[in-house]
């Protein structure tokens, strides 16, 4: 959800950089911002009791971070971590509310990212009851595609495709290979094309 860069100032957004590897919040943290990505990418991760990440998505121009803990006032579910230097505005919390309450096409727009944070969610979880990893990768490849019918580079590592579809590192190793033996995808100087 994108927006208009005068709007955030009328209700006092800031604009401000992140630094590559500074985490904008953490799992646990109280939501008091809501964020909006002008440059850069912002990975949003969970991580375990025994340290392991769970990768949810990356974030870039355009797109907001932690909506759904704004309105509930729980804290994050999820971190946020700059994945290069960030450029971003921020708008404080009681602010945002204020301009939702006061701004109908806006409103109406946070609710359709909303819903489809949600789609994407159950499109995850689908993902998830595939039974092989073939089938797991190619999900995965599909939520992440943007544009039907082009090739596009997936802006992921192998740990992050792990983490992200359940499986082992080796097995995404393993399983992108034969993918690319049968043209599934294109694997040229370790970039994944798809």
């Amino acid at each position: 959800m994108n927006i208009d860069l005068e709007i955030l100032k009328f209700y006092g957004g800031t604009y401000y950089k992140v630094p590559k590897g500074e985490v904008l919040f953490s799992e646990n943290d109280i939501p008091r911002f809501y964020f909006q990505i002008q440059k850069g990418s912002v990975r949003v991760i969970s991580s375990n009791s025994s340290g392991r990440e769970h990768f949810h998505k990356l974030c870039g121009k355009g797109q907001s971070l932690g909506l759904s803990s704004l309105f509930t006032d729980l804290p994050y579910i999820v971190s946020a971590i700059a994945s290069e230097d960030v450029y971003l505005f921020r708008l404080p919390n009681e602010s945002f509310k204020k301009m939702i309450a006061e701004n109908n096409q806006i409103a109406l727009n946070v609710m359709t990212c909303l819903a489809m944070n949600i789609h994407d969610k159950f499109k995850t979880i689908q993902l998830l009851t595939c039974a092989s990893p073939e089938e797991r990768l190619m999900k995965f490849f599909n939520i992440q595609k943007k544009a039907p019918g082009m090739k596009a580079i997936v802006p992921f590592t192998r740990q992050q495709i792990a983490n992200y579809t359940g499986l082992r590192v080796e097995t995404v190793i393993r399983t992108l290979s034969r993918l690319n033996q049968e043209e599934k995808v294109k694997i040229f100087n370790r970039k994944i094309y798809y």
